[in-house]
């Protein structure tokens, strides 16, 4: 005769089976969130490009009719984006576009190279724009390139930048 008697400890999965596979799931997890929050930093340094970008092309516009550049300077989370606003909006972009991380942060920089901060001896018609890249490449660091760039660098950590 066969035995029809049910064995209740051989179904269902054990307690070590269980830790492994939820070890296995906590193990992908935080690999997928590490390489998630590395291609959000890349997505924010691209932004932070292209607003500058736009930044250079608003500024050429604006020497098109006023025969020099923009005479403010400084952070863009002060007042009226340092001057700007008054100097671009609406004329000539639609706004002055903020860090993507936090609005009003100080990651954006703008300088005509004859303000007193680092030595002006480029005169009104040199400018640029700064950005504090989370993961610059060897490209982006190069484009900090004379003197008045290395101070703007060395004083508030500006690693890249784009004007003329």
């Amino acid at each position: 005769m066969k035995n029809n008697t049910v064995n209740f400890y051989n179904k269902g999965f054990t307690l070590i089976e269980l830790l492994v596979v939820i070890a296995i799931i906590g193990i992908l997890a935080s690999v997928i969130l590490a390489s998630l929050t590395s291609a959000r930093s890349k997505a924010r340094d691209a932004r932070r490009k292209s607003d500058l970008s736009q930044m250079v092309r608003a500024n050429e516009l604006y020497r098109n009719d006023n025969s020099n550049y923009p005479a403010t300077a400084g952070w863009f989370h002060n007042a009226g984006h340092g001057g700007l606003d008054a100097a671009l909006v609406p004329g000539y972009i639609s706004k002055i576009s903020d860090d993507p991380i936090i609005s009003g942060s100080q990651n954006y920089m703008y300088y005509r190279k004859d303000y007193a901060t680092c030595s002006p001896t480029l005169g009104i018609d040199k400018y640029s724009y700064y950005a504090k890249l989370e993961n610059p490449s060897t490209a982006d660091l190069a484009t900090v390139s004379d003197s008045y760039d290395t101070c703007i660098k060395g004083l508030y950590g500006m690693n890249y930048r784009v004007g003329n």
